[in-house]
């Protein structure tokens, strides 16, 4: 996140500059917000950003904890987006992505007491409806439920969690589960539970069990 502005006149209230990692190289404005680099949410005092599954350092232009999904993400499990981060960004300390700009209205944290009066330029905030705070997870993915993974990574987790070979919990995923969804569109984004292996579709409904499903 590079600006903030105040959406009903205009007005840059606050603008944060960065290096490449992340590193706050100057800020200006007496506006403070919560989400900071690369929509990340900030620790205050600890100079550190928080995503849903990892904390990062900028210092040091890693995460604080190895990947979820373990050498399955490759065989750094530390590193931040490849160590591209011009290109990509990883809001979710899940995996790289390619960012894009947050637009409209944000409430809650993102944009503290002054509510839907912020907006964001130039910035990778996810928005969500005002009012309900800025989860930083991509539109497609904010209405399933606490504890679901994208897809094939939390079947890969689960399978670790129940001792099942990740490729074979992936396989059951994508040839098992995946086929099964017939409604337009919602199974390309279809998400995992790795407690119990349940997966629901785009439009929150159940999908299937890797685990009932193939016993």
């Amino acid at each position: 996140m590079r600006d903030v502005l105040n959406i009903q006149t205009g007005a840059v209230v606050a603008s944060y500059d960065y290096d490449a990692y992340g590193q706050l190289i100057q800020s200006a404005g007496t506006t403070a917000t919560d989400f900071r680099y690369a929509g990340m949410f900030n620790l205050q005092g600890a100079g550190l950003y928080l995503t849903n599954y990892r904390a990062y350092d900028p210092n040091t232009g890693r995460w604080l904890s190895r990947d979820p999904i373990g050498e399955d993400g490759g065989i750094n499990l530390y590193g931040y987006v490849n160590e591209n981060p011009v290109s990509f960004i990883d809001p979710k300390g899940l995996e790289a992505v390619i960012p894009f700009p947050a637009s409209g209205a944000v409430g809650g944290a993102a944009s503290g007491a002054l509510g839907p009066a912020l907006g964001f330029i130039g910035g990778l905030i996810y928005p969500s409806p005002v009012g309900e705070g800025s989860d930083i997870i991509p539109p497609m993915e904010a209405n399933f439920p606490p504890g679901y993974w994208p897809g094939d990574k939390g079947a890969i987790e689960w399978g670790k969690r129940n001792g099942v070979d990740p490729r074979e919990a992936k396989d059951r995923f994508h040839k098992g589960i995946k086929p099964r969804c017939h409604t337009p569109g919602a199974k390309d984004n279809l998400a995992t539970n790795p407690e119990n292996g349940d997966v629901i579709d785009g439009n929150g409904d159940y999908a299937g069990n890797l685990g009932n499903d193939y016993n």
